[in-house]
């Protein structure tokens, strides 16, 4: 490609654009410097629209995804893109379109993931990481709510700690969730697990916790939203939305966040970690 070919192929484009998709085109050619280092979440919030729209406005460029358009930017800005060594399994092609794309192994998601696990973890807190780490050691049970698909996530938190020896409960039925929290008091810790942190369900069950003296916790797609409200302290996990919005946003995220409260929790405590965890093989043998 030419050089800055990006920026005369978005200008011949325009005028086919959507709304939405001239707002990011616009917002693309007005930060041009920033693209280099900008994430997919940082392009959409800047631009005023959705992780979907800016998907859509690369690909017409040619582009599989954000991340083959940001190496496109960087390699016609003269740089080497990083990791070149690495081009069969990236299967990308000099113009930094995706080889296999065509192929139907949609690559770019794996970049996409492993972009928004980078953001989650540059944006924990030391402080509260650790905090949070000392009330799941010392609590006698921790709650988890979750609905959906982040109740598959809040599933796989529940069962790594109770591999691990720490009482912890999780609930299909929505409506118990609700009745175990009014129950709870400052010896439990209440976790919420949801994207969109507007689930009324989740919700109300994190204001009785909240009410009742339990210690709270948020695992939320964003600290501005109804539940981080009811929470002491809160992580933010990144979601990328593909086409089908935010139903089918990629968790990895979630589950990252999951392995890094796992992992501290273990480092806490050694000794007393590993032989629950061999206390719970012990009953798979």
């Amino acid at each position: 490609m030419n050089e800055k070919r990006w920026k005369q192929d978005l200008r011949l484009e325009f005028g086919n654009l959507t709304k939405g998709e001239k707002k990011v085109a616009e917002y693309l050619l007005a930060k041009e410097e920033e693209i280099e280092e900008m994430t997919l979440r940082q392009c959409a919030a800047g631009a005023g629209t959705g992780q979907p729209t800016v998907v859509r406005t690369v690909q017409r460029l040619g582009y599989g995804g954000w991340q083959q358009f940001r190496n496109g930017v960087l390699k016609q800005s003269g740089q080497e893109k990083r990791g070149q060594e690495n081009r069969g399994i990236a299967g990308e092609e000099p113009d930094g379109v995706s080889t296999n794309r065509r192929k139907g192994i949609p690559t770019q998601v794996i970049r996409q993931d492993m972009e928004l696990l980078e953001e989650m973890t540059l944006k924990i807190q030391e402080k509260e990481f650790q905090d949070v780490i000392q009330l799941l050691k010392k609590a006698r049970s921790v709650e988890i709510f979750g609905a959906e698909r982040s109740a598959f996530v809040a599933g796989e938190l529940a069962g790594r700690l109770l591999h691990m020896g720490v009482s912890c409960r999780t609930y299909s039925d929505l409506f118990l969730q609700k009745v175990s929290a009014e129950y709870l008091d400052g010896r439990n810790v209440a976790i919420a697990i949801s994207q969109s942190g507007t689930t009324e369900m989740v919700l109300d069950a994190m204001r009785l916790a909240s009410e009742s003296g339990a210690k709270t916790v948020g695992i939320l797609g964003t600290k501005d939203c109804p539940i981080a409200a009811c929470c002491d302290h809160v992580f933010v996990t990144p979601a990328v939305s593909f086409e089908g919005g935010e139903k089918a946003a990629s968790r990895i995220a979630q589950i990252g966040l999951i392995d890094l409260l796992c992992e501290g929790l273990f480092q806490s405590d050694e000794k007393r970690f590993k032989e629950n965890i061999l206390k719970s093989k012990e009953k798979f043998v």
